[in-house]
């Protein structure tokens, strides 16, 4: 399956949450059981929650194929957002 996340916030900003650029982890995913968002340069990648308050909106898209103009939607919003996490992964 090829898998999107996608968040909103109150502000309507929205980031890309899966895949992530240089994860390990990519579409389509294998069959089973599979933590997202994978890792990037072999340690775990995690979400974080890094403001307080407001809500929250998280967009899960499953598709039986890939959706090319979700995906590079997404990418184009999220950059900075992947490059927070990746940087959060890696301890800095």
């Amino acid at each position: 399956s090829h898998v999107y996340v996608v968040n909103e916030d109150e502000a309507g900003a929205r980031y890309q949450l899966f895949p992530v650029a240089d994860s390990e982890l990519s579409n389509p995913l294998p069959a089973g059981t599979t933590r997202l968002p994978g890792k990037v340069a072999g340690r775990p990648l995690q979400w974080r929650v890094t403001s307080a308050g407001g809500w929250e909106r998280f967009y899960v898209v499953i598709a039986g194929h890939a959706l090319p103009e979700l995906q590079a939607a997404a990418f184009t919003q999220a950059n900075l957002a992947a490059m927070h996490l990746i940087a959060s992964a890696q301890g800095r």
